[in-house]
């Protein structure tokens, strides 16, 4: 799967800077949820939610977490890293042992 990053435009003064680091951050983990999502047959079954961020000059690293919404036992796979490396989408699932 290959997903395109937005091009961000060069910051003024630093608040600017930390706006668009923050919208950046922002969109890589809502972007690492909708990946992950959207490999599940039934996708509004489950939740997702950001356990760990990290950002690189390459790349954005997002360990996620999958939880069903009517509570049963957690899916296989129901952790994953995705990588957005700069500009394309890399998902690694492994499972729990």
């Amino acid at each position: 799967m290959l997903l395109c990053l937005p091009a961000t435009l060069p910051a003024q003064d630093s608040r600017q800077t930390a706006v668009a680091f923050a919208f950046d951050s922002s969109w890589a983990r809502g972007a690492a949820c909708e990946v992950v999502l959207s490999l599940r047959q039934q996708p509004r079954r489950y939740r997702c939610s950001v356990e760990s961020f990290k950002e690189t000059p390459t790349e954005y690293v997002i360990r996620v977490r999958e939880v069903m919404l009517d509570g049963d036992l957690p899916p296989p796979f129901h952790r994953s890293t995705v990588r957005l490396q700069k500009p394309s989408i890399t998902v690694t699932r492994v499972p729990d042992l």
